[in-house]
């Protein structure tokens, strides 16, 4: 199983929340399976939840990893799910002989309801970034 690796050092941290700066690399960019998607390749600090940020310290150097798998399940629930809520919803509506408007809301509302979902769940997507330090 593959792995996309950055690295990056922490600049500040406030419980488990740790805040990174990213050293962009183009190279391992290049190879990344989602790397058109990716909104890392244009951020300079992140913020990460992580249950062992007491192991860490501000100025620390580390590697974020992330499963190519996990990239993957992550383009198909941010971009290809909505798309085909958006269409079920629109056939479905269509289907019962709603009017065109009230079938573009539900299909919005639909959308809607699956990034709300999304957002609730968001603890869940906190380990999907392993924070590593890295060895000198």
């Amino acid at each position: 199983m593959e792995k996309t690796e950055h690295k990056a050092y922490i600049i500040d941290m406030k419980g488990q929340e740790i805040m990174l700066a990213v050293n962009h690399d183009k190279t391992s960019c290049s190879a990344c399976a989602i790397y058109a998607f990716c909104n890392m390749k244009n951020a300079e600090n992140i913020t990460l939840n992580s249950q062992n940020a007491q192991k860490f310290k501000i100025g620390d150097e580390v590697i974020l990893r992330i499963d190519d798998s996990v990239q993957k399940k992550g383009i198909i629930l941010l971009y290809a799910l909505p798309v085909m809520l958006i269409f079920a919803a629109l056939f479905i509506l269509k289907y019962f002989g709603f009017g065109d408007g009230v079938c573009v809301c539900g299909a919005l509302l639909t959308v809607l309801i699956h990034f709300l979902v999304l957002y609730l769940l968001k603890k869940r997507f906190n380990n999907c970034i392993e924070i590593v330090r890295e060895d000198k």
